[in-house]
């Protein structure tokens, strides 16, 4: 029976089906091939991912439901104001690739509450920082699940309830099976199934609207952008029409902030070999990602297009914009039906590479960081790997819950954990590893300032004085500057970090190759070593002993620019 919900056509469509299915059926094929068991496998691939796999696999695992659906739906409803979303995320990949990348996989653990955990010689900011992965997680995975359930109800005609569930078991399935090496290998097939499903109905609909250079529509837009203007809403193309100026930069920031901060993207530079690797998987990571992003505008002019004939309205209705992608494809003349069941089986693959990665960054923090570092540091790796697993299921079911009756728009929800993860995990990850004398004591000050912070914008997220000072989206252009602050006049006050603390931060900004025996007996000095620290003096027994006695680190030098 056939059922119009937001514009999509909710009805059983035996094609769609059958491709849902096959991609369903091809993730879990590659998880069971690529099955682990060990700690090392599960959460960071076995270090054996290259930089175009790697860049393959940060694309989709960037590009969720918010990217694919949502980034489109924004464009729709909020017109110029949309490039802040797109804007912030490709900046921030950059900074990432300059002042992280390389120096995140050269530390050499598993997670990010990891580096916080030993980079700060305490596992009460282990325990913030897990905490955090799992909030960003769960919050990220909401909007994951709207999107899953609009395009499981577009292709097999579910409600939109019964949609998240299948979804939810689905997801959680493969994960359990595969972990992170699956997950990454996932990812790979999961972004080529997107690229495609994203850009063979936009070249169609670009020549169908003839726009002129239809065979490179992310580029070829302008025809499009003119008729709206002209036909539609000049408010499209006006910069703040919708919002502010302060509300464009704020988003901006928090989202260029927040990609430096996201835990499932950190893990992702923790799966390759060496730094090398690491840095080009950065620069394939944001080639892979524009691919896409430079389409969403495209997506939008027409599906404006489209709506404005068949309501005479503008902008696009919140459940509409949500779809835009699939609407464009639906409504055209042109596309084949085919293509457009195809079109919503990227949008889950989207969602699917997304929603792994924060399960699996998610449900690390919980087994690795809290469950094995904090209360049981004897756990075997495969009973770590269990209460990871129970993790995962766990964090399905609440986010299941709340993806029933999601709070905002796909890209809104995304903004909040972006607000999060810049807020209370960027400014202690960017300060831990470019200055040394950042101690613990400002590092616990600094996140928990972040989670009150964040949480309060959320709780008054409906308060006038919020949404046009602090929105929930919004939050980062003030709460990390202050962030920042904190662990400055903190550390100021505080005993500084201890010498092999200090050590360590210089040799992962270093030149020196990465001594991988070296390093990794360090991080196991480190975790071995007194959490309170006194400060340290010139007599430091630690300087006298040769490098060959047990407990020295011979790869940890100085950097020799200091």
């Amino acid at each position: 029976m056939e059922e119009i919900i937001g514009g999509l056509d909710i009805s059983f469509k035996l094609g769609p089906t059958i491709i849902t299915i096959a991609m369903l059926a091809s993730f879990i094929i590659v998880g069971m091939l690529q099955k682990v068991t060990s700690t090392d496998g599960y959460w960071a691939a076995g270090r054996s991912i290259g930089p175009v796999e790697n860049g393959a696999a940060v694309a989709a695992n960037w590009m969720s439901a918010a990217s694919y659906l949502g980034v489109a739906g924004t464009f729709s409803v909020l017109g110029f104001f949309a490039f802040a979303y797109i804007i912030g995320w490709s900046t921030g990949y950059f900074i990432l690739l300059v002042f992280m990348a390389s120096q995140i996989r050269k530390y050499g653990k598993y997670t990010a509450p990891d580096f916080i955990g030993d980079r700060y010689y305490s596992d009460g900011a282990r325990a913030i920082a897990a905490v955090t992965s799992v909030f960003v997680a769960i919050t990220y995975a909401i909007a994951q699940y709207s999107g899953i359930g609009l395009m499981f109800g577009y292709v097999a005609g579910m409600h939109y309830d019964l949609a998240v569930i299948v979804g939810t078991v689905a997801v959680i399935v493969y994960i359990l099976i595969s972990g992170m090496l699956g997950a990454t290998r996932n990812m790979v097939v999961q972004y080529v199934i997107l690229i495609i499903a994203f850009c063979a109905p936009l070249f169609i609909l670009a020549y169908e609207f003839g726009f002129p250079l239809w065979f490179i529509p992310h580029l070829g837009y302008g025809p499009g952008v003119q008729t709206v203007m002209h036909e539609v809403s000049m408010d499209f193309v006006a910069p703040f029409a919708q919002r502010g100026a302060y509300h464009f930069y704020a988003l901006m920031v928090t989202c260029i902030l927040g990609t430096n901060g996201l835990p499932h993207v950190l893990i992702r530079f923790y799966t390759v070999r060496d730094e090398k690797i690491s840095r080009w998987s950065a620069v394939w990571g944001v080639f892979f990602i524009l691919l896409l992003y430079l389409g969403t505008p495209a997506y939008s002019t027409i599906a404006i297009q489209q709506y404005f004939g068949i309501t005479g309205q503008f902008p696009l209705a919140g459940e509409w914009a949500d779809a835009t992608v699939v609407l464009a494809s639906q409504f055209s003349d042109m596309v084949p039906g085919i293509l457009v069941g195809l079109s919503a089986a990227g949008g889950m693959a989207a969602a699917f590479a997304t929603t792994a990665g924060l399960f699996m960054a998610g449900s690390a923090g919980i087994s690795n960081d809290i469950y094995t570092r904090i209360f049981k540091p004897e756990a075997t790796q495969s009973e770590q790997v269990l209460v990871a697993r129970i993790a995962t299921v766990a964090m399905g079911i609440i986010v299941t819950f709340f993806a029933f009756d999601p709070p905002a728009m796909i890209a809104d929800i995304v903004g909040m954990a972006f607000a999060i993860a810049a807020n209370v995990i960027f400014p202690v990850f960017f300060m831990g590893i470019w200055w040394e004398k950042t101690t613990k004591q400002a590092a616990i000050a600094s996140m928990v300032f972040g989670l009150l912070f964040t949480s309060t914008t959320y709780a008054f997220m409906s308060h006038p004085w919020f949404i046009a000072w602090l929105p929930a989206t919004s939050s980062s252009l003030w709460g990390v500057p202050i962030a920042f602050i904190i662990l400055i006049v903190v550390s100021k006050m505080t005993p500084k970090p201890p010498e092999r603390i200090i050590q360590m931060i210089r040799y992962v900004n270093s030149p020196v190759p990465r001594d991988a025996v070296s390093i990794a007996a360090s991080m196991e000095e480190n975790l071995s070593q007194e959490t309170n620290p006194q400060p340290e003096t010139d007599t430091d027994s630690s300087k006298n002993r040769p490098d060959d006695e047990p407990g020295t680190s011979p790869g940890l030098v100085p950097n020799p620019t200091q």
